[in-house]
């Protein structure tokens, strides 16, 4: 299961890189609110994606399209030694050319709003499935802290109680 589900991350993570084969829609469903119908523009899709997807979007994926970026334009000035090294400029990527520097190829390939692409559908469901499965791992874990929490408080109860006998009636 472990595996299956890295194996979904990893194709939302190259979906959001450009690589929209990758989303596979493992279960096709729509949790909670999914969507419902197919809007003309990526503002419209984007709010009608449904709660989960639409804070991933805008909680994530926005986030590290802008962060993204920043490291790009961090990189670019580092000086002429690094840029040199690392950096490319009127580079032909992928049968484009490029008119401006850059150093991070993937920082201009990053789509935010790849869940209103082609497949979308695919997309929203394994979005929900990993969101569903992160959701269920940490109800797990904080379930567990609690249970630990408890017993530990019970056991120094009983310790307590266990060095303050109760007076003998006569």
């Amino acid at each position: 299961m472990t595996c299956w589900l890295a194996s979904v991350c990893w194709g939302l993570v190259w979906a959001f890189f450009g690589e929209s084969d990758e989303c596979t829609g493992v279960f096709n469903y729509d949790f909670p609110f999914g969507v419902a119908q197919t809007s003309s523009s990526a503002e419209e899709a984007t709010a009608n994606l449904g709660l989960v997807p639409s804070l991933v979007h805008n909680v994530v994926l926005l986030c590290a399209k802008k962060g993204l970026l920043a490291i790009d334009k961090l990189l670019l000035k580092l000086g002429p030694f690094i840029t040199n090294w690392i950096c490319y400029s009127k580079e032909t990527v992928d049968g484009d050319v490029t008119d401006y520097p850059t150093c991070l190829r993937l920082a201009h390939k990053a789509n935010p709003d790849f869940t209103t692409a082609e497949n979308g559908e695919n997309f929203i469901s394994d979005l929900n499935t990993v969101a569903l499965f992160w959701a269920l791992a940490a109800c797990m874990h904080i379930t567990s802290h609690l249970m630990k929490r408890t017993d530990r408080i019970r056991r120094v109860q009983r310790a307590a109680a266990a060095r303050h006998p109760r007076p003998h009636q006569d």
